[in-house]
């Protein structure tokens, strides 16, 4: 009869069985420990993942923001050269106002003056 080595375990004393429990119970335990690393590992991966896509969608929403910060930027220096020129154009009308309104005020004080001098 072939006998292999730890095919036969006896239980002759409490030793034996407490050794055995134990070594359940160490298994148990590593087994436990083992899936709770994984699970960690997972959950830091899931972040990260999360993490990434977050960066690239605030990457995007600045460049919209950017990009409509550029339009406005080009809108509000288009209507300042808009207003510069309309300034240019009614500041000419209205010198060419004052000045008819001064040949016109002109006219009218010699009129008075005339009128002063027949009395």
């Amino acid at each position: 009869m072939i006998v292999l080595p730890y095919s036969y375990m006896s239980l002759d004393t409490t030793k034996d069985l407490w050794y055995l429990i134990a070594s359940i119970c160490l298994l148990g335990v590593s087994g436990f420990v083992m899936w709770a690393l994984y699970e960690f590992a997972h959950l830091g991966r899931q972040t990260n993942e999360l993490v990434q896509e977050t960066r690239k969608k605030l990457t995007l929403l600045e460049g919209a923001v950017d990009g409509v910060v550029e339009q406005l930027h080009s809108v509000t220096e288009m209507a300042g050269s808009i207003t510069s020129v309309a300034q240019t154009v009614f500041g000419f009308f209205q010198r060419k106002t004052r000045r008819g309104g001064l040949r016109e005020e002109v006219r009218r004080l010699r009129e008075e003056l005339d009128e002063l001098d027949e009395m």
